[in-house]
């Protein structure tokens, strides 16, 4: 069979070969560019509120940028990115899953740091409580799931370090669903993240010594999509740290150039 098929063409016939295929290719550029410019997050759930409000400034920037996100628990949208779940950028609520992810070579590399430390409160609306010690025989307790989601473990962590032994123990997936708990009445108290209840009362500190830092990191799971990455960098930039703050987070200590391009390996 000839190599070129096209030279068996008339002159004409081949201007008329090679005019189409120039068509068909400046027909696919763009649409090889609006699939860039489109990507998935994973957000665990107790950022989601914080990343809709970053998301608002961000689209108001780059109105060309489609962006969809899914939230649950960091340990259930763990198990979806293992199964194939066409996420290109994870928003964990701790560092061990997109640790777990990196060594699994699962992660652009490199692309991997912390967005955000997280801050463990307890929320008692109704209970008249004042410290978590006084969770007692009479309250109903509301926690995380702590096999799944990094706020229920650091909730565990509370509970035995102070021996606490409440009535029951309402077990929830995600702390979006121990919040649910607590709002309807159906517990008395939960564990969540701060961020949940910046604007509500009784709303209770808990030690840091009593449970291990929530170091939020973020991991870039494709390398070839240019908008995720961008979207990565952003979230690293005082802008939207500032918002991050704002909502009841800690910072992480000031990120490097290295870092914020993904070219230090955390």
């Amino acid at each position: 069979m000839p190599q070129n098929l096209t030279l068996l063409l008339p002159r004409d016939g081949r201007s008329i070969v090679i005019r189409s295929l120039l068509l068909i290719l400046l027909i696919l550029q763009p649409l090889a560019a609006n699939a860039s410019a489109h990507f998935r997050i994973a957000v665990a759930a107790n950022f989601r509120s914080t990343l809709e409000i970053i998301l608002e400034q961000y689209r108001a920037a780059q109105p060309d940028v489609s962006i969809e996100f899914s939230s649950g628990s960091s340990g259930s949208l763990y198990q979806q990115i293992l199964h194939g779940a066409p996420y290109q950028l994870f928003l964990s609520a701790d560092s061990r899953y997109p640790k777990q992810l990196e060594a699994q070579g699962l992660l652009h590399a490199n692309f991997r740091a912390t967005y955000a430390i997280g801050e463990l409160v307890l929320w008692a609306p109704l209970a008249p409580l004042h410290h978590a010690k006084q969770i007692s025989s009479s309250i109903t307790l509301a926690v995380a799931n702590p096999k799944t989601a990094p706020y229920g473990r650091a909730a565990a962590e509370v509970i035995a370090a102070l021996s606490l032994q409440p009535l029951k123990i309402i077990q929830g997936h995600s702390i979006a669903q121990v919040h649910q708990f607590v709002a309807s009445g159906n517990a008395d108290a939960g564990f969540i993240a701060r961020s949940q209840v910046l604007n509500t009362g009784q709303v209770i500190s808990i030690e840091k010594n009593l449970y291990n830092p929530i170091q939020q990191q973020m991991a870039l799971l494709t390398p070839d999509n240019s908008a995720a990455k961008d979207f990565y960098r952003y979230l690293l930039t005082p802008a939207a740290q500032q918002i991050i703050r704002q909502h009841g987070y800690q910072l992480p200590e000031p990120q490097s150039q290295e870092e914020i391009l993904g070219t230090h390996k955390p």
